[in-house]
């Protein structure tokens, strides 16, 4: 199953639409939270969907998922990578309105060469990121620990002692 989740500020059409469009010729099942949609918006037609999740709802579908699609959200990055969980990242345009400023495409960038993070810049990408992250072994996601990772922290404390 794909978890599609485009977080809840504002609508995200052009992702909704290329994975609808994705899933009508392809039998891998979807499920979409497509957040608030303009009153013109698209609505999937081949995948379900709601509109919101509650919480423990959007866990649960998170957990489940074998792939999470999703927008550039810094938010849904690290829960994918604090779970093990391959995701697909399509960052928002502010340009196209889905977003206040373009900080995603820097964010899908940064992150784009992220064992498990598969990258479409646009929705014309979308459909061979999905396909390469579909063939990827599960193992081949980089699972982010709880804490920060020691070298960081060794750096801090040499800093901070250095400073004595």
């Amino acid at each position: 199953m794909i978890f599609v989740c485009v977080g809840t500020q504002l609508p995200f059409d052009r992702l909704v639409r290329a994975m609808d469009g994705w899933c009508a010729q392809n039998e891998l099942k979807a499920f979409a939270q497509v957040a608030d949609v303009r009153p013109d918006g698209y609505l999937p037609k081949n995948m379900a969907w709601e509109r919101f999740l509650s919480p423990d709802d959007w866990d649960e579908r998170f957990a489940t998922a074998d792939l999470v699609v999703a927008h550039a959200g810094m938010g849904t990055i690290i829960s994918a990578l604090m779970a093990g969980k391959p995701i697909v990242i399509m960052p928002r345009k502010a340009a196209r309105q889905e977003h206040r400023n373009d900080h995603q495409i820097a964010t899908a960038q940064r992150f784009n060469d992220r064992p498990g993070i598969y990258v479409a810049m646009d929705e014309f990408e979308l459909p061979k990121a999905l396909e390469f992250a579909i063939r990827q072994p599960a193992n081949d996601v980089e699972r982010l620990g709880r804490y920060a990772d020691p070298s960081l922290i060794e750096t801090i404390r040499g800093f901070v002692l250095s400073s004595k």
